[in-house]
């Protein structure tokens, strides 16, 4: 989608000398910082997705492989978003990829059939906490470009319409 013109315009006529001319660009800055914003968080799923996998504990290397990023809109308020996770079952059917129901286990614990507890090994939020300073620096990138509109939208616009998979 273009950026939007600047909407909304005010004219008001006084003496035959000139015209005064109000022009909104709200809705344009408020397109860019989202364009910039889902850029940005798709730029940090690509570098941190990776640590991720080199943080999954190696018995199946099916895990490791099932690691994904989304960049959407939330539901609730209306913010852009990262999530990292694993594809459903019927996600993982439709992009042909393995099914990985176990990840949940493995991240928060889970008790045995005989009732013994296995303790989680939350290697997910320890791999994005261990990082946050190259996600701040990843984001910094395309939010310091919000400076130059121009450039801003071209930052914004060039990885549109790739596909998602990590």
């Amino acid at each position: 989608m273009a950026a939007p013109k600047s909407v909304t315009k005010v004219y008001r006529s006084g003496a035959k000398a000139g015209t005064v001319e109000f022009t909104s660009s709200v809705d344009r800055v408020n397109y860019t910082l989202e364009e910039l914003t889902k850029a940005a968080l798709r730029d940090v799923g690509k570098v941190i997705v990776p640590k991720i996998k080199d943080a999954t504990p190696k018995k199946s290397g099916r895990l490791q492989n099932a690691w994904q990023k989304w960049v959407k809109k939330d539901k609730t308020d209306g913010h852009m978003e990262l999530d990292l996770g694993v594809y459903s079952k019927a996600q993982a059917k439709k992009k042909g990829k393995d099914y990985v129901f176990y990840a949940q286990y493995i991240l928060m614990g889970f008790t045995t059939k005989d009732g013994r507890w296995v303790s989680g090994n939350n290697f997910l939020q320890q791999t994005v906490e261990d990082n946050i300073s190259l996600i701040r620096d990843t984001e910094a990138q395309y939010l310091s470009a919000i400076e130059d509109e121009q450039n801003a939208i071209k930052i914004a616009t060039e990885e549109e319409g790739k596909a998602e998979d990590a």
